[in-house]
């Protein structure tokens, strides 16, 4: 019990040690989080790609910030293998650019930022019009660097923090020795690249294909130098087509936009030499992309009622975009300019008073910073025309083109889709199809169909094939129709065929069931079927009504209400019921499969048929061509059934029969187990002289 005891109490100690030590570690948390919750925060993550993660160094668990999220001092970023982040810090306006898997540790405060640089890549920007107050120290294995007044990488390698400045001085402390480093006092390097620069993006034209330069200090003769291009720093790849002689100092070449990671390569020609290779860039490629017009389109006729008002819409496809103008006139170069009006950066649509008709012109300006320097990007100028009256005039048709040929596949999955230019002022529109329709009766009529649209498309499904034509008017207000546009034409092809096994000409089934039923199967001849879908009726029945039903395979079986004609058609659907393909009408006459006739006796068999002595009857009979068996039956003279048997041959034996007169008839059975009817019906004497007597009783025991 002691034992027990002690136990017990030794388990008591340790418990509660681990209950105190886990409540002490969440008072600490708890305390941290108070303490950061009353910091001020010194930085904000401005921009990032995929996950970026943060956590107090005083703590083990990462959690993921967002855009926009202050940052704090004690506090740990880091970037994973895929992502990449910016941080700005508020007083000095610097910006650190994190590349994928690097990590820094945020210290100091406000006044005095110190950043610790512990793995990975980074970049150091300044921006020009920031406050630029107080100071931010970079703290790496080499020692700390002032970036204050730098732009500069820094990049961890194999033997150790390179160091590079692009613009401006940093001041390197360390072993308690200052040094100022600036872009030429950097250590001599054999390839150096001189563009473009990490710290200013590269401007590039896709409408005339403007290439990027790249420069490098040139080379020695002897040396081809070729560019090394990607989207992470660790994989990069040759750029084909473009290399050049080292002695030259530049190549162009053709790139994509993005932040791209860059590097160049001298090869030696001689063989002994070794390869050369430029420090590892990324450079922000930017495309010098004028803003686009969306509204009003070119040409378009804009007709006002009640608000006389017109809304302009655009957008910028770059980022870099800044300082939009609108412009609009009533001449094509915008010299004669009704509306001149400063837009700001971020607006995209803009709505103002309209005073009288006419035809106006139109375009947007922005300002991207090319290399220090606001230019000018403009879109094309644009054409439209203002009315307060609109018009009752039909829409120009679009599509379907006249004589258009469409694949009926394409139409029963996708249906027709009519488009047309739009008339001004006008909501609503009615499209009017004419074709040919085949009715139950069996006759074909034109019919007029209509369908309408507050848009300028509209969707027509389930469209049969064969020839149609079709216009378009415009609906006002007062639901008045305008005149019918051109008239169009169009076809829509014919659907596959799928074929009946025994073709499509009429056939004959003869069922075996008791009651009426059909068997019928088609080949298994179009791909990506799905579904099988059947329908039948009876010839006098108009077929397109009725119901389509399941079949699970190309082999359909069924019973029917009736003998008869009977009408078939098959179809085929894809997964997603679309119709793939269809038979013609098959016509089949159902009828019952006629069954064998009955056997007649052999010519030997007297009549009537005597057994021996013993009570045993031998019978033969011609035999049948297509019976699978016999069916043999004896009956007294009363009528009832005193035995039957059934034979795979034609002949067979009763025995053991008493004195007495029978009958005896035979039937066919046919392969499918069906006896026909009976023949003749021929005496059978057993005669007095037969040794099967009565049973008798033997013993009797009354009680």
């Amino acid at each position: 019990m002691t034992k027990n005891l002690r136990r017990m109490f030794t388990a008591f100690i340790l418990s509660a040690a681990c209950f105190y030590a886990v409540e002490y570690w969440y008072q600490t948390l708890d305390l941290g989080l108070k303490i950061t919750s009353r910091q001020e925060s010194v930085a904000r993550l401005i921009r990032h790609n995929n996950e970026v993660q943060r956590k107090p160094v005083t703590r083990l668990i990462w959690e993921v910030v967002s855009n926009n999220e202050n940052l704090f001092p004690g506090e740990a970023i880091r970037t994973t293998a895929s992502s990449d982040a910016t941080i700005l810090f508020l007083k000095s306006g610097t910006t650190v650019e994190l590349e994928p898997d690097s990590q820094v540790i945020i210290q100091g405060d406000s006044n005095e930022i110190s950043l610790n640089f512990v793995k990975g890549n980074l970049f150091v920007k300044q921006d020009e019009g920031a406050q630029n107050e107080g100071s931010i120290t970079l703290k790496t294995a080499n020692g700390e660097i002032d970036i204050k007044k730098a732009n500069l990488s820094l990049a961890q390698t194999e033997k150790g923090v390179d160091l590079e400045v692009y613009s401006g001085n940093a001041k390197l402390t360390k072993d308690g020795k200052t040094v100022e480093v600036d872009s030429t006092t950097a250590k001599s390097e054999f390839f150096k690249l001189i563009s473009p620069l990490p710290h200013l993006p590269a401007f590039i034209s896709p409408e005339s294909k403007e290439p990027v330069v790249f420069q490098w200090k040139k080379l020695p003769a002897g040396y081809n130098v070729y560019i090394e291009r990607g989207e992470n720093r660790n994989q990069l790849s040759r750029v084909d087509g473009y290399f050049a002689p080292g002695e030259q100092g530049e190549i162009k070449l053709q790139t994509k936009t993005g932040k791209l990671y860059w590097r160049a390569v001298a090869v030696p020609n001689d063989p002994k030499a070794e390869i050369q290779y430029s420090k590892t860039i990324y450079t922000q490629v930017i495309a010098k992309a004028p803003p686009t017009l969306l509204q009003p389109e070119e040409n378009q006729t804009l007709v006002l009622s009640d608000s006389k008002k017109i809304t302009y819409k655009w957008t910028t496809r770059s980022k870099a975009t800044q300082k939009l103008i609108l412009e609009v006139a009533t001449d094509r170069s915008l010299k004669n300019k009704v509306l001149q009006k400063n837009l700001g950066d971020n607006l995209t649509f803009l709505t103002i008073p309209v005073d009288k008709p006419g035809d106006y012109y139109w375009r947007i300006t922005g300002f991207m910073k090319i290399r220090e320097k606001l230019e000018p990007v403009s879109s094309s100028v644009q054409k439209y025309t203002v009315s307060f009256n609109a018009p009752l005039v039909p829409p120009i048709p679009k599509s379907p083109a006249n004589n258009q040929q469409f694949g009926f596949q394409q139409i029963s999955q996708k249906g027709v889709y009519f488009s047309w230019q739009p008339v001004s002022g006008i909501n609503k529109y009615k499209v009017t199809l004419r074709y040919e329709k085949k009715f139950e009766d069996g006759t074909v009529k034109p019919v007029e169909a209509t369908k309408e649209s507050s848009t300028a498309l509209l969707k027509w499904e389930n469209l049969e094939p064969g020839a149609y034509s079709y216009f378009i008017s415009s609906l006002n207000d007062q639901d008045e129709t305008s005149k019918p546009s051109e008239l169009r034409n169009f076809r829509i092809g014919e659907i596959p065929k799928i074929e009946w096994t025994t073709g499509s000409e009429k056939t004959r089934y003869q069922y075996v069931t008791a009651t009426p039923s059909v068997s019928i199967s088609w080949k298994n001849s179009i791909d990506n079927v799905a579904k099988w879908k059947i329908r039948y009726a009876k010839t006098d029945d108009f077929i397109e009504t009725a119901e389509w039903v399941d079949s699970p395979t190309n082999i359909f079986k069924s019973p029917l209400s009736e003998s008869g004609s009977w009408n078939f058609q098959v179809k085929a659907s894809d997964q997603d019921d679309n119709l793939l393909a269809q038979s013609d009408i098959k016509a089949i006459l159902v009828i019952e499969r006629p069954l064998l006739r009955a056997p007649a006796f052999a010519p030997q068999m007297a009549n009537p048929i005597a057994s021996n002595r013993r009570g045993t009857l031998n019978v033969q009979w011609n035999k049948i061509q297509e019976a699978q068996s016999y069916y043999i039956q004896l009956t007294n003279e009363d009528g009832e059934v005193i035995r039957n048997q059934t034979s795979k041959v034609n002949e067979t034996a009763f025995r053991g029969l008493a004195p007495g007169n029978y009958k005896i008839s035979v039937k066919s059975v046919d392969q499918y187990d069906r006896p026909g009817p009976s023949g003749e019906l021929r005496d059978v004497v057993v005669p007095d002289g037969s040794n099967i007597a009565a049973p008798k009783l033997k013993k009797i025991d009354v009680k």
